[in-house]
């Protein structure tokens, strides 16, 4: 068996309760044995009585422990093998010419001289366009030019109808500001 570790549940401290303190530490010692060396010592006391409990949760944490540790070791084993195929194939791809490079470099070259160009000219005016029925129907009421709005879903109302009519990032027209 030879564990590194024991481990302990809290609730083991509920289990043990009955026990004084000379059996406790012949328990202790007895599960400390059992996991270094794999065999269960002779117990003489009350502790003798708990000891197949505890004896036998440490056995189901060793195979848990060992499935666990079983698998990783294969899905490491399977990813290593996945990295290595995929650079071998890399490895067997032919680089790209310099020719291709320097026409890749123009292109980008374009694309950042184009987003420029439209970033100097300014975004484009929204298009106005009537609400409809149903919108004017569920838009809250505008408020009044002395009230202060403090009503959440008021102020969510304002600024849904304020995206409607001037349009939002990523849903139409840009922001005319």
């Amino acid at each position: 068996m030879a564990m590194a570790y024991v481990k302990m549940f809290v609730d083991w401290a509920d289990i043990i309760s009955p026990l004084d303190d000379a059996e406790r530490g012949r328990l202790f010692t007895a599960i400390l044995e059992y996991a270094r060396t794999g065999f269960a010592p002779e117990l003489a006391g009350n502790e003798r009585f708990l000891f197949p409990s505890f004896k036998a949760q440490m056995d189901r944490d060793a195979a848990s422990y060992e499935e666990v540790s079983r698998t990783r070791s294969e899905q490491g084993r399977k990813g290593g093998y996945a990295k290595a195929a995929k650079r071998q194939n890399l490895a067997a791809q032919p680089g790209k010419t310099a020719q291709e490079k320097e026409e890749e470099k123009e292109e980008e070259k374009e694309k950042e001289k184009e987003k420029e160009r439209l970033s100097q000219s300014g975004p484009p005016r929204a298009a106005s366009r009537e609400p409809k029925d149903e919108e004017r129907a569920a838009r809250p009421p505008a408020p009044e030019d002395d009230e202060i709005v403090t009503d959440p879903a008021r102020i969510r109302g304002f600024i849904e109808e304020l995206r409607r009519e001037l349009g939002a990032p990523g849903r139409g027209p840009a922001y005319p500001w």
